[in-house]
């Protein structure tokens, strides 16, 4: 991820508003695409107990986007995390568990 989508992860995603905004555009359209195609691979990748907070944080995102993207602006949202769960060596259940209830989640 890029220094700016990095920067807008932190600061911007807990807020449903500033992801939407068209207006001022406080996340550019460009990070939302970074940060779409990195949070899951994130996620997955944070496998060590160690990683839970933030494993659960960056799930919770996960979550929020897809409800205000999926599957118009996220549509590779459910390839890609099969994709990412079904090729990873150390299957991680509670990860693979709340991205198969993402979609009821919507």
């Amino acid at each position: 991820m890029g220094g700016g989508a990095r920067h807008s992860f932190s600061d911007h995603t807990y807020s449903p508003h500033l992801w939407l905004t068209q207006d001022d555009a406080p996340i550019p359209e460009q990070d939302k695409t970074v940060l779409r195609s990195q949070l899951v691979p994130t996620m997955i990748a944070l496998s060590d107990p160690a990683d839970k907070t933030i494993r659960a944080q960056i799930a919770e995102s996960v979550a929020l986007i897809a409800e205000l993207d999926f599957p118009v602006k996220w549509s590779d949202l459910i390839d890609v995390s099969y994709h990412r769960l079904t090729t990873r060596s150390l299957f991680n259940t509670q990860t693979a568990t709340r991205l198969i209830a993402l979609p009821y989640r919507l």
